[in-house]
């Protein structure tokens, strides 16, 4: 048994390209298993097309007008294709190795599957990740959340004046600012394996964050990543992460999202016990030897 994927482009024979290549397929439902000791080599190919283009398998439509399946494969003479809506079949044991079934505009979960007739027809010989067809429903809002009425600035627009920079031993960085104004923070985590490297950009705030109840700020990076934003307490951290692109993207977060960074701890979070306030790179979500740029524009605290 195998599984098949369908990658964006060819591969190059560099390890290090080739598993990037590899992996976006795995994470974006690009494939197909198909047992070999049926038949081999198996060739297959599922798409779904709607008026506004063509997705395959793991990809998704939205709703919006007739959808056509298209299904084509090497299946050996004898062998049968049935489409499934879900648990309900839409095209059963079509016997062509290239074919299309047009279905009406509805919320769905596509998948093919093909059989061999025999003795091996029990277990299907390829079956297909889904293609799915899903309403244009709005996400759920978020809880209403009442606007700020007061902002403090935590950056004064010229200078690095209260913030600096802290790392583990063999990671290194730095912070300046540029002319938008903004705090540029430049970060190298070592890449001697993983062993907790972390760059962090910090501020002090030795009279707490009370009476706010939030932190603003707006951030962009020269790849896209996420960042562990933190604040300190005698105790522990809090963290809550937040991604972070090549944009200029504003966040507002709010104290009471912030979780523990140690499981299990048992402490609730006190405003007015935040020492420092941290945009943290690490091995949680960065991988050793990365380097890079982050932005962080108009840091404020908020109530």
């Amino acid at each position: 048994m195998s599984v098949r994927l369908r990658v964006e482009r060819a591969l190059t024979g560099d390890a290090r390209v080739d598993a990037g290549i590899v992996s976006r397929a795995i994470r974006e439902g690009h494939l197909y298993a198909a047992v070999d000791g049926v038949a081999t080599p198996p060739a297959f190919e599922f798409s779904a097309t709607d008026t506004f283009g063509t997705v395959r398998m793991g990809d998704q439509l939205s709703v919006s007008g007739p959808v056509t399946l298209h299904v084509r494969s090497n299946a050996p003479e004898g062998f049968t294709t049935t489409l499934w809506n879900g648990v309900t079949p839409v095209a059963v044991d079509r016997r062509e190795r290239d074919f299309s079934v047009t279905l009406p505009a509805a919320p769905a979960v596509y998948w093919a599957e093909v059989r061999a007739d025999g003795a091996h027809a029990a277990a299907p010989w390829i079956t297909s990740n889904p293609i799915y067809v899903r309403a244009n429903v709005a996400p759920a809002a978020a809880p209403e959340r009442p606007p700020a009425a007061m902002s403090t600035a935590l950056f004064d627009g010229r200078s690095t004046a209260g913030w600096h920079i802290e790392n583990d031993a063999v990671s290194l960085g730095s912070v300046d600012v540029t002319a938008q104004p903004a705090l540029r923070m430049r970060f190298g985590l070592a890449s001697e394996g993983a062993v907790n490297q972390f760059v962090a950009l910090a501020v002090d705030t030795p009279n707490g964050l009370a009476p706010n109840d939030r932190i603003a700020f707006t951030a962009r990076a020269d790849t896209p990543m996420r960042v562990s934003v933190q604040l300190r307490t005698m105790q522990t951290n809090w963290e809550r992460s937040v991604y972070v692109d090549k944009f200029n993207h504003p966040n507002r977060i709010f104290f009471d999202e912030f979780r523990p960074v140690q499981n299990g701890d048992t402490h609730t979070l006190s405003p007015a016990d935040v020492k420092s306030v941290l945009f943290v790179i690490d091995t949680t979500n960065t991988k050793p030897g990365a380097a890079g740029r982050l932005w962080i524009i108009e840091p404020a605290l908020e109530k």
